[in-house]
């Protein structure tokens, strides 16, 4: 079985039991006051969070505190030390066990969510898995559960193209398949195989990445098998926006800047499709696929100022 987000998390459960900040910390003796005073000269503090951690898989699995980051609100990820409770231990199956992790963060920047690294590999991959848990807040919802419902929003509309692979026998899909293959493998880029196409996890920079959807599409007036790279932005709000942005469509290299209905709501979404043989320009479709990434990220970030798809 490939590894994948959702057969991972059935193998950890977690639970936040508390969150103890500042002085808090100290007078519950999980640091020293002087390590308190420490990290208040280099304006930071302390945030304390004890954790329950259930395994569930068969088998032994080590936990450490040393797998567990605290996220900031700069994207910044801070490593986890001991307490006196430290979370230390192996985990044999239905087990669970409890303890603490401390962190040091900046003062002026907000915390937002605490990972576990489970030390497993995507396949096809050299992305780690990590699974993100949710801290106390009015917003409860962990980006692990956004990102499992952008690949349900992926596979949404991939579904809505009329096009069955089985029925069409399509003769390229060996080739694409070998090319896409070697396109990730080369330029370090993850991906699945999806309803009608691929799926492409297109690392760009700053750490930002873009899901981009390659599918087979159907065919043209000559009878040509096509190919659609797209990638989905954001839920379209309002009409505001539509006229700016498909102003840009001139000026963009690749593809062009729509609105797709998915599940009665409405996205923008950026696409370009060409012809199946276009497929033996590498150098073509990697240049599309970076700029389409770039493009839907940028619109990604003007419209909702995050980074999920």
């Amino acid at each position: 079985m490939s590894l994948t987000l959702d057969n991972v998390k059935q193998k950890y459960k977690f639970a936040i039991e508390d969150v103890l900040e500042g002085n808090d910390v100290v007078k519950a003796n999980k640091c020293s006051q002087w390590m308190r005073k420490k990290e208040l000269k280099a304006e930071k503090d302390l945030i304390y969070i004890k954790i329950r951690v259930t395994f569930t898989d068969v088998g032994q699995q080590p936990i450490t505190f040393k797998q567990f980051y605290l996220e900031d609100t700069e994207g910044y990820f801070c490593d986890a030390v001991a307490p006196d409770d430290y979370l230390e231990d192996t985990l044999q199956s239905q087990q669970t066990i409890i303890g603490g992790l401390l962190f040091s963060v900046y003062q002026d920047i907000e915390s937002c969510r605490l990972w576990f690294n489970t030390n497993l590999y995507y396949e096809n991959s050299n992305d780690v898995i990590l699974i993100d848990i949710a801290l106390p807040s009015e917003v409860s919802e962990t980006r692990t559960e956004i990102l499992s419902k952008q690949a349900m929003l992926v596979k949404q509309y991939t579904q809505q193209i009329e096009f069955n692979l089985e029925k069409e026998k399509i003769t390229p899909e060996n080739q694409t398949k070998t090319i896409i293959k070697q396109l990730a493998q080369k330029f370090g880029i993850p991906y699945k195989r999806i309803d009608n196409g691929y799926l492409l996890r297109v690392p760009l920079p700053e750490g930002r990445k873009q899901n981009i959807i390659v599918t087979f599409s159907g065919k043209d007036d000559k009878g040509n098998d096509l190919i659609t790279i797209a990638t989905i932005c954001a839920p379209v709000e309002g009409e505001k926006n539509n006229r700016i942005f498909l102003k840009l469509n001139p000026k963009l290299t690749f593809g062009g800047i729509g609105i797709t209905t998915i599940n009665d709501e409405e996205f923008y979404v950026i696409t370009q499709t060409y012809s199946i043989q276009a497929l033996q320009l590498k150098s073509l479709i990697i240049d599309a696929i970076e700029y389409i990434a770039r493009q839907g990220d940028w619109l990604e970030e003007k419209l909702i100022g995050k980074d999920i798809r």
